[in-house]
């Protein structure tokens, strides 16, 4: 019988918390996934910023590009949490419960979008301290955060889509950082695209990781964000859209077996 609404969102919300106490259970997981975007700022900040002198205010290009980078990064903690789930044959236990099978996935996601929302405000908190700021009042910091965590939220889905469809978590993690390292610095999260030789700056130019980060720059500089916001939004629309029934679908399929 197919679970009602309420139904679905019972169960997303009973997954969701089962995800958190499993984090609470792994503290060092959770040390890692916090103090990596402090590590990248300090670092961007204070051994990048000595060579990127001439790229003005350096802290208020490469903080948004930060956080867009971490972003990016979350899908991969999506893709194993839902590997090792399968690893450890909680697939096969769910199947016997009467819960949604939509809730595993949209459960993972609700845990993975809280996580990315404390990895955001971290970036900043950290990014304040070594001279980011938003110039244009609270409602873009509001509007920057909101971004941030939607965005975050849709890439996730593609996270979990790898997480069902590798055999173990090994995989789950080389297929996506294979090509995620690539996307994130091929962009304009840390580098002006016009400095990227032809080939890179078509890439960078046309890259959703590019798109994310000038939107997130346009709002904590007060310029205009309405192009790279609309082309943020369509990435974002797309992941969800070809990632959400995809993830599903692989995952229904796996526990039918």
């Amino acid at each position: 019988m197919r679970p009602t609404e309420k139904q679905l969102i019972a169960n997303s919300l009973t997954m969701s918390r089962r995800n958190w106490g499993l984090a609470r259970r792994n503290m060092g997981l959770m040390y890692f996934t916090i103090t990596q975007p402090i590590m990248f700022v300090l670092l961007f900040a204070y051994v990048i910023g000595a060579i990127a002198s001439d790229m003005g205010d350096w802290s208020q290009y490469f903080v948004p590009g930060v956080v867009a980078q971490s972003i990016t990064f979350a899908a991969g903690a999506t893709a194993v949490g839902i590997s090792e789930d399968r690893r450890r044959g909680m697939t096969d236990r769910f199947r016997s419960m009467p819960i949604a099978l939509t809730s595993i996935i949209i459960g993972r996601i609700l845990f993975d979008t809280l996580r990315i929302a404390a990895v955001v405000g971290v970036t900043v908190i950290t990014g304040y301290v070594v001279g980011f700021s938003f110039r244009d009042g609270v409602a873009s910091a509001v509007l920057f955060f909101a971004v941030s965590v939607l965005f975050g939220a849709a890439i996730s889905f593609l996270g979990a889509a790898v997480g069902v469809w590798a055999s173990n978590t090994e995989t789950a993690q080389a297929s996506l950082y294979s090509w995620m390292y690539p996307m994130t610095f091929i962009s304009s999260a840390l580098v002006v695209p016009d400095r990227f030789p032809p080939p890179l700056k078509f890439i960078a130019q046309n890259n959703p990781v590019s798109f994310l980060a000038d939107t997130l720059r346009a709002l904590a500089n007060g310029s205009d964000f309405s192009t790279p916001m609309w082309k943020t939004a369509v990435a974002a629309l797309c992941l969800v859209v070809v990632f959400c029934p995809l993830s599903i679908r692989m995952l229904s399929r796996r526990m039918s077996r």
